[in-house]
């Protein structure tokens, strides 16, 4: 059993992306240093760790399920 027992999710549009809408990402990209009290639910912490099994490592090296 792996990480990966779901099936792919079938992309229904291709994302098409510019070099300027690319650029404006970049550029505008912000870290957030400050924080709200506001709580943040399980089920979003749930999603935000299964979006990070997701991501590449550098050079696969990491295990991550």
């Amino acid at each position: 059993m792996t990480c990966f027992d779901e099936l792919p999710i079938e992309m229904k549009e291709p994302v098409i992306l510019d070099s300027q809408m690319l650029f404006d990402a970049i550029r505008t990209r912000r870290s957030i240093r400050q924080f709200t009290k506001q709580p943040v639910s399980l089920e979003l912490i749930a999603q935000i760790i299964e979006a990070e099994h997701l991501t590449p490592t550098g050079g696969n090296a990491q295990d991550v399920c």
